[in-house]
């Protein structure tokens, strides 16, 4: 190797560990705040939920049943929940304590009965 392809190296070698250098300084991008989508097709929001409708029967009936299950209080401040969530409280917000259930694309909402999982089952 001549002293001419010696410098070649040299200098590639010194420009790839510039590189290196500068590539790890790089700060990783800033990842937004992003909610996940829900993964059921069907689910079932218990607004001011109480006594039974905090069972966990209901929660294994909605698991089972592939029912997306979410809990809130009416006052639930909807901002950082998921738009769809977001309407299916709003739906029921003016008639709480109730249940609101988007099953195959269509919401009913009714006041909360006094066995929510017999109501439930009733859906299937």
């Amino acid at each position: 190797m001549t002293a001419s392809t010696a410098r070649q190296s040299a200098v590639r070698v010194a420009i790839v560990l510039v590189i290196c250098i500068l590539i790890s300084r790089l700060e990783p991008p800033q990842q937004k705040n992003v909610v996940p989508k829900i993964a059921f097709k069907d689910t079932v929001v218990l607004l001011d939920p109480s006594g039974s409708a905090n069972s966990s029967l209901i929660d294994q009936w909605c698991d089972d049943n592939s029912f997306e299950l979410r809990r809130y209080s009416s006052d639930v401040d909807t901002s950082r929940v998921e738009s769809e969530i977001e309407n299916l409280i709003t739906e029921g917000k003016d008639s709480a304590p109730c249940i609101v259930v988007l099953r195959s694309g269509k919401v009913t909402s009714a006041p909360m009965p006094s066995n929510v999982l017999a109501y439930l089952k009733e859906l299937k």
